[in-house]
């Protein structure tokens, strides 16, 4: 009965619009993070079937990305690790990956990283061999 009265459904509110920050240039604002993937042996259930089998202790692997805020550009390696080391070294090859796009950043590009990984990028390794201070932009 509702249905055929045009009731049956709630009515949608407004829907929120976002603010989306866009930096003035490209180059100005690098986003880095790093996401961790769990590797596995075998297929999994959904393809298989078979709940009985597991895939315990086969390690992870970790997807390093790197994106300029204005352009939206991305860069991405996949490594076995972690660690500071392998942090600076992505973000030394994304730079130059930018620059020979032409998106060439300056002294004071703002290198903005997730909470997850900000270990890794205060390290001395890493502020050292980028040559340049990895800062956090405040929040809105």
């Amino acid at each position: 009965m509702l249905r055929r009265h045009g009731l049956s459904r709630r009515l949608r509110g407004e829907r929120q619009s976002y603010r989306r920050y866009e930096w003035s240039r490209p180059g100005a604002l690098l986003h880095m993070d790093v996401k961790k993937l769990s590797r596995f042996r075998l297929p999994g259930h959904r393809a298989t079937g078979r709940r009985s089998e597991r895939n315990r202790g086969v390690g992870y692997d970790y997807l390093h990305c790197v994106i300029d805020d204005h352009s939206r550009l991305a860069y991405v390696e996949l490594h076995p690790h972690e660690d500071a080391e392998t942090n600076a070294r992505t973000l030394e090859r994304a730079l130059r990956f930018f620059a020979d796009l032409g998106l060439d950043a300056p002294d004071t590009t703002a290198i903005a990283r997730t909470a997850r990984s900000a270990t890794g990028h205060q390290s001395a390794a890493f502020t050292t061999s980028v040559g340049r201070t990895a800062s956090r932009p405040a929040a809105r």
